[in-house]
């Protein structure tokens, strides 16, 4: 039984959706190359809640790097400025994320490839009304991947949102860059899921 299956069968908490993304082989040209794909549970998903996927995944990467430790602070700076360049540019259908952020020439976002997956699940607890994120990360990848795997995430999302949640996930990033720049503390326990929660439901989201 995979990652997916256990937590679809689970007792205590309901699966809404999940992704994989896939750590592949570096280009000829020696870009970082990343594919993506989506999981849904039993209950199928609706295409705003990989929106909001996408948000625990940046909330939970961003907390591995506390902006306190000097590593922390270097690594915080560039996962956001990144993040802020899509923001600046605005999400929309057809987007190029990699191509905002200023990573094209370090990496890109393939139909698929084969390598290290790093899974991650939308999940609500059973009796708890905040949507949480799981995510299984092989080990021995390195930070620097992690960081670029969320700018991948976003960009492999673009085709499987719909216009409305397109610009649901725009919304939301920039209320969650508002919260950073307000100082929230995003390595604080339980702030990846608190910060992402917040964000999409001020943004008018909501997820069953």
């Amino acid at each position: 039984m995979d990652f997916f299956q256990k937590l679809d069968s689970a007792e205590g908490l309901k699966l809404l959706c999940g992704m994989v993304i896939t750590v592949g082989p570096r280009s000829a040209g020696g870009q970082q190359q990343f594919s993506v794909r989506t999981v849904q549970g039993r209950r199928g998903a609706k295409a705003a809640e990989y929106g909001l996927l996408a948000l625990h995944y940046y909330g939970h990467i961003l907390a591995r790097y506390p902006r306190a430790e000097s590593v922390g602070y270097e690594r915080s700076g560039s996962l956001q400025a990144w993040i802020g360049r899509i923001i600046e540019e605005g999400i929309w259908p057809g987007s190029d994320l990699v191509s905002y952020a200023g990573l094209s020439e370090e990496m890109c976002v393939v139909p698929a490839t084969e390598g290290r997956e790093i899974l991650v699940a939308l999940i609500r607890p059973l009796f708890g009304e905040d949507l949480d994120a799981v995510v299984e990360i092989p080990a021995g990848i390195e930070e620097r991947t992690l960081m670029l795997s969320v700018v991948a995430l976003l960009q492999g999302l673009i085709p499987v949102l719909d216009d409305d949640s397109v610009q649901l996930l725009d919304n939301a990033l920039r209320y969650l860059r508002s919260y950073h720049d307000e100082g929230a503390d995003w390595s604080a326990a339980g702030a990846a899921r608190s910060l992402a929660n917040r964000a999409f439901r001020q943004a008018g989201g909501s997820a069953a």
